[in-house]
């Protein structure tokens, strides 16, 4: 989230630099291409088959994911414009960022999933709603929801409010069908196992302004304490 809306980049080698993978598969190499295996349905054999997909984005865009995520909060100051009405003016009814830009989809090598997120106060508590038009349950929805949870925390301490609540819509919520035995031993966990005590979020007090969060490979000033778990679960990433 710091890369996104902190650093404002689509630049992949920001987050190789402290050590975050997640989004190398979307990297747009050194030439300007993007390169990636997909199963892709084909209609002339009615298979789902194997299929190698080659996109030129031009070397302008070589290392990065080409015109998302962070390209757009930059391009229109989004961060900046929300906290900024959130201070301001709290009881505006449209602090609204939107990732989703037509004129940037073609460009972009995975278009926004969460595209849309809107913010309110209430009773002295930011509370927010996000919108996601596709969503792959066993990996990215809770990356996703912790990701925005992290991110209200933030931009509550630092407009001086108390975190509220996060609704979420799902328009295309789907399990791969390589995720399906992943998804099975969670659901075996959850009723051999139960569920284990929720983790704490330690955000360092003495920041009031979030461009100051720590964004170093440390990530001083954010801490998860007790996190408990019953051991790592792979689920391949489908692109």
């Amino acid at each position: 989230m710091l890369w996104i809306y902190q650093a404002q980049s689509n630049d992949v080698r920001w987050l190789q630099e402290r050590d975050v993978k997640i989004w190398n598969e979307w990297e747009i190499d050194e030439n300007g291409i993007w390169n990636a295996e997909q199963n892709l349905f084909n209609p002339e054999t009615g298979k789902v088959e194997k299929t190698t997909v080659h996109k030129n984005f031009g070397k302008e865009y070589s290392h990065t994911i080409g015109t998302a995520y962070g390209y757009i909060v930059n391009k229109f100051k989004m961060t900046q414009k929300l906290i900024d009405t959130i201070k301001n003016n709290p009881n505006d009814r449209r602090m609204v960022m939107t990732l989703w830009q037509d004129d940037y989809v073609p460009t972009a090598v995975l278009p926004s999933c969460v595209w849309s997120s809107e913010w309110d106060v209430t009773d002295g508590k930011l509370n927010c709603w996000v919108h996601q038009r596709s969503c792959d349950v066993p990996l990215g929805l809770p990356f996703n929801v912790t990701q925005y949870a992290t991110l209200l925390c933030m931009l509550a301490q630092v407009t001086g409010l108390k975190p509220g609540t996060i609704d979420w819509s799902i328009k295309d919520a789907h399990i791969y069908v390589n995720q399906i035995d992943g998804i099975k031993e969670q659901i075996r966990r959850m009723d051999e196992e139960g569920d284990l005590p929720a983790p704490k979020l330690w955000l360092n007090p003495d920041i009031d302004d979030f461009f100051k969060f720590d964004n170093s490979r440390d990530c001083k000033d954010v801490k998860l304490i007790d996190y408990k778990h019953l051991g790592k679960i792979a689920f391949p990433i489908a692109q």
